[in-house]
């Protein structure tokens, strides 16, 4: 986490760049961004892990993203807390079971690779929104108690990504060599994600 860069973020919110019109337009940014990210993100997962088998964490890689599908364009009335654990327990899981290298039957390597464009969305959204937060969290400067309420869900994702962005950098990895031995292409996801984390 801190060599991402997030330190210790948690404690600084408020007062930033000189008040609540420029918070809220921050926070709208940072939660529009992040809900497309983990959008595709619950797509990939739901797609691995019903390649995998996983088909208790492949419902809630869905309902992750029916969630977020009927939060709108900025994701409001998302809960973030939850929806970035449930995020990072999915990775879990697929990372898990991806280690084991298992040889997956002809059509579930289908499902397996349609997910590959999806996750690459979910994984260089999720590390944007990640460096975003972080610069906003480098602006604040005194903590106004009286906006921290209003900044809610930019404390939550301040707070949870980084431990998303953790399991995706150690799983990306994972996932790559159990599609090497499973003979899929892993051209894209080596091209765009070598430098993502």
């Amino acid at each position: 986490v801190h060599a991402f860069g997030l330190g210790d973020l948690g404690g600084g919110l408020g007062g930033l760049l000189g008040g609540d019109d420029k918070l809220g337009a921050q926070q709208d940014k940072i939660t529009g961004a992040l809900r497309s990210a983990l959008l595709n993100l619950a797509k990939s997962q739901a797609l691995m892990a019903k390649a995998l088998g996983l088909d208790e964490k492949a419902m809630l890689a869905e309902q992750n993203a029916a969630n977020l599908e009927k939060s709108g364009d900025l994701g409001a009335d998302v809960d973030w807390d939850k929806v970035i654990e449930n995020s990072a327990a999915v990775q879990e899981a697929v990372a898990e079971e991806a280690a084991r290298k298992t040889v997956l039957d002809a059509g579930s390597k289908v499902v397996f690779v349609s997910s590959v464009p999806f996750y690459i969305k979910g994984v260089l959204g999720s590390v944007q929104t990640g460096k975003d937060a972080v610069a906003i969290g480098a602006s604040l400067k005194n903590i106004d108690f009286g906006i921290i309420g209003r900044a809610q869900a930019l404390l939550s994702i301040v707070t949870n990504l980084p431990t998303l962005i953790s399991s995706l950098s150690g799983s990306t990895g994972q996932i790559m060599d159990f599609m090497t031995v499973n003979e899929m292409d892993t051209g894209e996801m080596d091209s765009q994600l070598a430098n993502a984390f």
